[in-house]
């Protein structure tokens, strides 16, 4: 109780005098009631961004209000996203504020940032553009027009090609049948495999000589006589 009640002042009020008071609220409250009150609440400390930039040498990247300059900042990033991607990106699509790394790799494009003196880097750019302060837009459209920002395509690594090769030899091979040796005399198709079983006797049934026939044998009694 004790803890709730400083909540609700400044630290530098002497509230001795006024806590008696309270208690006895409280206790009022509870007998009218039946239960205590809840607690007061603090007032949520609003989010606050980087101040924005005094020096007037950044002052032809400032379009003024904040809305003035995402719709300056926007445009100028996406657009250029679309084109290092060669348009596998879209430019309705927006800036990709959600796993901006992520969503940036699989067009093959990735953030690069110079160093320098307002110490920006990749990471500052990879949030929903429309969730930033006028400071941090303001920085960001420095960054863009002095060309410390920039997007690069990613160079295909060598492990990537030797990838790309084995899977186009694979594919060829799914289209085509192995190219296995004939067994003699037995003809072999992709629905009609060579029997193991049956070859050895397919190949000595061939020759095999044939026994003569007996009803074509000459009689042998009616030359004698």
């Amino acid at each position: 109780m004790g803890v709730q009640f400083l909540d609700m002042f400044p630290e530098e009020m002497d509230l001795r005098t006024d806590f008696v008071n309270y208690v006895k609220g409280q206790k009022a409250i509870v007998k009218v009631t039946g239960s205590l009150p809840p607690p007061p609440k603090k007032p949520r400390k609003q989010r606050t961004g980087k101040n924005d930039l005094l020096d007037e040498k950044y002052a032809k990247h400032n379009k003024g209000k904040e809305t003035e300059n995402l719709a300056e900042l926007r445009p100028l990033i996406v657009g250029e996203l679309n084109k290092v991607s060669n348009g596998r990106w879209k430019v309705l699509s927006g800036w990709p504020g959600t796993h901006t790394i992520l969503a940036l790799a699989k067009v093959g494009v990735k953030i690069k940032v110079k160093d320098n003196e307002l110490k920006i880097v990749p990471k500052d750019f990879c949030h929903q553009l429309d969730r930033l302060c006028n400071g941090e837009l303001h920085r960001l459209l420095v960054a863009v027009g002095k060309g410390w920002f920039k997007l690069d395509p990613i160079e295909s690594e060598s492990v990537d090609v030797k990838y790309e090769e084995h899977v186009k030899v694979d594919l060829e091979g799914a289209n085509t049948l192995p190219q296995v040796p004939r067994a003699s005399g037995v003809s072999q198709t992709a629905d009609k495999p060579v029997d193991k079983r049956t070859k050895g006797k397919n190949e000595h049934s061939k020759i095999r000589p044939r026994p003569n026939n007996p009803k074509n044998k000459p009689n042998q009694t009616a030359r004698s006589s």
